[in-house]
């Protein structure tokens, strides 16, 4: 074995010093480099994301425009396929309905007793409405006045007030309209109510009915349901009740119609369709 001389350590060792140096020359040289380099694709990403955003941004806010002009299109136009649902309403409404509220109402045995009726606040054709004084299982203020009305106007027409837990016996029919008014302590105050506010009780109500009632006796005098047959898909032999091609059947039996109150079987309508471009049936909107 070759004899390790001290001038041998020394070359050695400054050797391995020169290369220690280079290697953090270079290391310092090629991490500036890397830093040059990663700042330039950053700022290069920077903008490119600010320059997808500008772009992105307009095409979306194009688009957003595109679809907002659409659907006011559709909006407008499909204000005729609305008004045209109305008027088939229109012509489903129960117009044969007893109306009559009986004096004396029935009440649950947990619920309103009896007390007084006093009288008709609306008595008209295609709505009543009666008032009552009746008692409730208040402590204090054990008396309520209480407005039962009936109209041959349903929904989707119309939706009258309803209250809850009156628990009133319909005599087979369901009233369209049923709320508490107000509670007192005796008979006398609830009357002085009613008289000072007797145009005010259900006046919202009352004028929707009357916009309704309007809208009903012009679409009765303008249209006939043969105007609209090539809509209607089923109808009932015994009420005349139908279904459009507008109502889904969903939820009901092939042989049931959706408002049919008898549920009498529907007969479908075996017939050819023919689209007849060129006739003309003017609706207002």
């Amino acid at each position: 074995m070759e004899k390790i001389t001290v001038a041998q350590v020394f070359a050695v060792q400054q050797f391995v010093d020169e290369l220690d140096s280079e290697k953090d020359r270079v290391r310092e040289v090629m991490t500036a480099e890397i830093g040059r380099a990663d700042q330039k694709y950053r700022d290069q990403i920077w903008d490119l994301e600010r320059e997808k955003r500008e772009v992105v941004g307009k095409l979306e806010a194009a688009r957003d425009d595109f679809v907002r002009g659409m659907e006011a299109k559709i909006v407008e136009h499909y204000a005729v396929i609305k008004r045209v649902q109305r008027i088939l309403e229109c012509f489903r409404m129960p117009t044969a309905r007893p109306l009559t509220i009986p004096d004396e109402v029935k009440l649950g045995q947990y619920a309103f007793q009896f007390q007084e009726c006093l009288g008709y606040l609306v008595d008209d054709d295609m709505l009543k409405v009666k008032i009552f004084i009746v008692g409730n299982r208040k402590p204090k203020n054990h008396l309520t006045l209480v407005a039962i009305g009936r109209s041959i106007f349903t929904e989707p027409l119309i939706k009258f007030p309803q209250g809850y837990g009156l628990e009133i016996d319909t005599f087979g029919h369901r009233n369209s309209l049923e709320l508490g008014l107000r509670d007192a302590g005796s008979a006398e105050e609830l009357k002085e109510y009613y008289a000072r506010h007797k145009s005010d009780i259900l006046k919202p109500a009352i004028d929707e009915y009357q916009a309704v009632k309007a809208e009903y006796l012009d679409t009765m005098s303008t249209y006939k349901l043969t105007d609209f047959e090539l809509l209607i898909s089923w109808r009932c032999p015994k009420c005349n009740n139908f279904r459009t091609t507008y109502e889904s059947d969903t939820g009901y039996r092939s042989d049931e119609a959706p408002q049919c109150y008898h549920h009498d079987p529907y007969v479908k309508m075996e017939k050819t369709i023919v689209y007849d471009t060129t006739q003309k049936l003017t609706i207002k909107v």
